[in-house]
């Protein structure tokens, strides 16, 4: 596709042979393109037949290693049908088959990710704050990213425990089952939703308080942080000294802000911002001591 003038990518036809043998993650990163050109749509059905049928090929995505964040985010992306560029604000036609196409990748997918099969903690930032938009994914509040992220977690790794906290004593297990949809998943959480601030010594404390033995802790926050009394970092520490000396921490920021909340110092703590589809290979890498 690179090799060909920008002038006939407008073409249907030009885009019909190059279809025959682009790579899955081109076609993904395409989608807006092909809608915006009015090549993917109801003009040319046999053109969303093949994008649909290419998405949801269980086999496909498995020899290809599509990662299921990469097409979370890629249907999140395509079905809001806009999006702003530094040249300005880019515009198409969703084509709802494609959007379903796109969700049902994410589930036949998920058992292309390896798991670890190490004990998860994952807590999940549930104050007010974490409304806000999410920079990497648009379409995506905070919220949701992190829920998103949690979801497949739990569907990769067997032995997961999610939570969702606040600050005080708002902290509470999430029921999240492997089963579920995003939407269902948001659904289970809304009721953990305060407009309060944001301890995340909380998750800690929470696991020394029930004496759980935990591998990995994953907390998803924004980091807008300045409830409690004892510092993350402290808290953590008091816990691989009680109970788990190997012990990690992963700790995503869904928003960029300057905070830091793990010791940058400390080898057993990893500090993400954002995420795409690199960041759960990142995060098993870590986890299994690769780097």
């Amino acid at each position: 596709r690179e090799f060909i003038p920008s002038q006939w990518l407008a073409h249907v036809e030009v885009w019909k042979s190059l279809l025959k043998n682009l790579k899955i993650h081109a076609l993904i990163r395409n989608l807006a393109n092909l809608s915006q050109d009015n090549i993917l749509g109801p003009a040319n059905w046999d053109v969303v037949n093949y994008v649909v049928e290419t998405l949801r090929n269980g086999t496909l995505l498995k020899t290809s290693r599509v990662h299921p964040l990469e097409l979370l985010i890629a249907a999140r992306v395509y079905g809001g049908g806009r999006i702003q560029q530094p040249r300005g604000l880019k515009e198409w036609e969703v084509v709802s088959q494609v959007v379903d196409a796109l969700d049902d990748g994410v589930y036949e997918s998920i058992p292309n990710v390896d798991p670890t099969h190490k004990q998860y903690f994952i807590a999940i930032d549930a104050s007010g704050s974490m409304q806000s938009p999410f920079g990497p994914a648009p379409g995506f509040s905070c919220r949701e990213a992190a829920v998103a992220l949690a979801m497949i977690l739990q569907k990769v790794e067997p032995h997961t425990l999610t939570l969702g906290f606040t600050e005080g004593d708002h902290i509470k297990v999430i029921p999240i089952s492997p089963k579920q949809r995003l939407n269902d998943a948001m659904r289970t959480f809304q009721e953990m939703i305060k407009p309060q601030g944001t301890d995340i010594s909380l998750p800690f404390q929470y696991a020394i308080k029930n004496g759980m033995g935990t591998d990995v802790f994953v907390i998803l926050t924004d980091s807008e942080t300045w409830a409690g009394k004892q510092h993350p970092q402290q808290a953590f520490d008091e816990y691989r000294n009680k109970y788990n000396r190997k012990a990690k921490c992963v700790i995503v920021s869904m928003a960029a802000n300057n905070v830091t909340v793990g010791d940058p110092n400390d080898a057993g703590v990893l500090q993400a911002v954002g995420f795409d589809a690199s960041l759960m290979q990142v995060m098993r890498q870590f986890v299994m001591g690769e780097f």
